[in-house]
């Protein structure tokens, strides 16, 4: 089993760190302007290595990717009922009456 481990940091509070073990391994560094960035990998419970990647700062935040986020959904456009296409058929006709009948009047 190789496993290692690593840190260093100076005087500005820069830092970078690291370890890595046969089911996981980690990277963060820190820099003068506040940023941190770091990812990590690990075998998850199906065998499957994960990866994470992360950034911080004050602007924007913590914001992260990752190999097993949820994919946001892609909307579906649902097409109208014949019952709806047609009550939109009426009511737009009623508006575009209404609407004339307001031009006509002024």
């Amino acid at each position: 089993v190789v496993s290692s481990q690593s840190h260093a940091q100076d005087e500005l509070g820069q830092y970078t760190y690291s370890y890595s073990n046969p089911l996981s391994a980690k990277v963060e560094t820190k820099t003068v302007d506040g940023v941190t960035r770091g990812g990590y990998s690990y075998l998850d419970s199906h065998g499957l290595v994960q990866n994470v990647n992360y950034i911080s700062d004050d602007n924007n935040g913590f914001r992260v990717a990752a190999s097993n986020l949820p994919s946001a959904a892609v909307p579906v456009d649902i097409p109208d009922s014949d019952d709806v296409a047609a009550a939109k058929a009426v009511f737009f006709a009623e508006i575009a009456k209404a609407k004339a009948a307001v031009e006509h009047a002024h």
